[in-house]
């Protein structure tokens, strides 16, 4: 985030031209996912543990934000929990415009069928 907070998307080269081309690589992945029958894609948000609100942020390399970057819907659930109870190894759901329901729907399957969401308690 530092590099971002020195010079912000806006600013930054890549990020313009990402910005500038996001309506062709929409419509060119709707239309490789809909010719597959490919609903979602579905990929590791931070494949490490979640860390702690006092220690430094880790150097993210994922592809997390790759939906909010395009304008999709995206969701993320918990796929494990480490040894001290903090999430490891979500999962994010990314589809197309318009799937948000479809991607709940998604979600909410693999949680009931993984067993591994745990409701914080009260």
């Amino acid at each position: 985030m530092d590099a971002l907070m020195a010079q912000p998307y806006e600013t930054d080269a890549a990020s313009v031209s990402l910005l500038r081309s996001r309506e062709t690589a929409v419509s060119q992945l709707a239309a490789h996912m809909k010719a597959r029958s490919i609903d979602a894609m579905i990929y590791p948000t931070m494949p490490f543990q979640a860390p702690n609100a006092s220690d430094a942020w880790p150097d993210v390399r994922t592809p997390l934000g790759y939906g909010n970057w395009l304008g999709l819907p995206e969701i993320s659930v918990p796929a494990g929990y480490s040894a001290d109870g903090m999430p490891a190894g979500n999962l994010s759901f990314v589809g197309l415009p318009g799937s948000d329901a479809r991607l709940f729907a998604l979600a909410a399957s693999y949680e009931a069928a993984s067993g591994r969401f745990r409701a914080p308690a009260l």
